[in-house]
């Protein structure tokens, strides 16, 4: 393992630890909101759209599939419409 490796590697493993840990094993002052006070404004969840499960599935095939079909306009074209229409129906 070279210098470049381990200087990358190792902040990177520091990092993951750390955030591994719970949140409070590492809280150092309480909370001044209470916790029943912020979660009154939260709605119901809305249903998502079928139109991004089908573009999140075609946008796996597709990543799947790229070294099958390799540079083919018409594959990369679909590829990302169904990543886009995926992304999209996230947002939206």
């Amino acid at each position: 393992m070279n210098r470049l490796t381990r200087l990358i590697l190792v902040p990177v493993l520091l990092v993951t630890a750390v955030s591994s840990l719970s949140a409070s094993a590492r809280a150092d002052r309480a909370f001044t909101t209470p916790v029943a006070a912020a979660s009154t404004s939260v709605s119901d969840p809305v249903q998502d759209g079928w139109a991004g499960g089908v573009g999140a599935i075609a946008c796996g095939f597709g990543i799947r599939f790229w070294p099958v079909f390799g540079w083919n306009l018409g594959y990369n074209a679909l590829m990302t419409i169904s990543c886009m229409l995926m992304i999209l129906d996230a947002m939206s």
